[in-house]
């Protein structure tokens, strides 16, 4: 979660692990056909084996943090939801193009317990916090030195891209390294069961072309991890 092309989304109403969509193409990152790299792909950006006719390991396109949970069990709204989706892209005779949703519902902890896993992420997304304040209050203190027209020019232009390549080829090289964190882990993904449904995203434009998984054992976090 650490990892620099991993991006940590703090959005208004959840939170995302947004995973880069241009890895399975870029030449410099995808490698799934080349020899020896066969496992290479899944080091990187999560991928499952999703039942019911996708037929083969889709990649994990994002994972998204919703307090409290969008789905129920027996009529029990949970304190948090965690919904990894899994993108097809490509066209499918069968299933054509889709999205698989699993998801994972997350209680409170009997004995409030930390949940190990889900602390390194929570860290992943206060260094995040922090980062994206830092950066906000550097901009405002640029605009107050610089005029509108003087701040294009300076912080425009062809070379910021020709600066950015080295470290953009740095990062990628952590990526191909960081391999700490897994989505699935069984902390988080406590069965192999889950209760299943043929429905739509839950924001707009909600489109219907979602296959639900909800797993049937929930995971457990602590009241002061939930507060964070």
């Amino acid at each position: 979660v650490f990892n620099p092309l991993v991006e940590k989304l703090i959005l208004p109403n959840k939170l995302r692990l947004l995973y880069p969509r241009d890895h399975f193409t870029d030449p410099d990152m995808a490698f799934r056909d080349q020899p020896g790299n066969e496992n290479r792909e899944r080091e990187f950006v999560p991928s499952a084996d999703m039942p019911k006719r996708w037929g083969y390991q889709l990649p994990v396109a994002h994972v998204d943090i919703r307090i409290p949970s969008e789905h129920y069990l027996e009529g029990k709204q949970y304190a948090a939801e965690y919904q990894m989706s899994l993108v097809q892209t490509r066209d499918d005779p069968i299933k054509g193009r889709g999205v698989a949703i699993v998801s994972v519902l997350f209680d409170i902890h009997p004995q409030n317990k930390d949940h190990e896993k889900m602390e390194e992420l929570i860290q992943a997304f206060e260094k995040q916090w922090n980062n994206d304040a830092r950066e906000c209050e550097d901009f405002q203190k640029r605009m107050r030195r610089l005029d509108s027209k003087l701040y294009h020019l300076v912080s425009g232009g062809q070379e910021d891209g020709v600066k950015l390549q080295p470290k953009l080829r740095a990062a990628r090289r952590l990526a191909d390294e960081d391999t700490s964190w897994d989505p699935f882990h069984e902390s988080i993904v406590r069965s192999i069961w889950f209760y299943g449904y043929e429905g739509s995203l839950t924001e707009p434009p909600c489109s219907e072309i979602a296959e639900w998984r909800i797993i049937r054992e929930p995971a457990y976090i602590s009241e002061q991890q939930l507060e964070r």
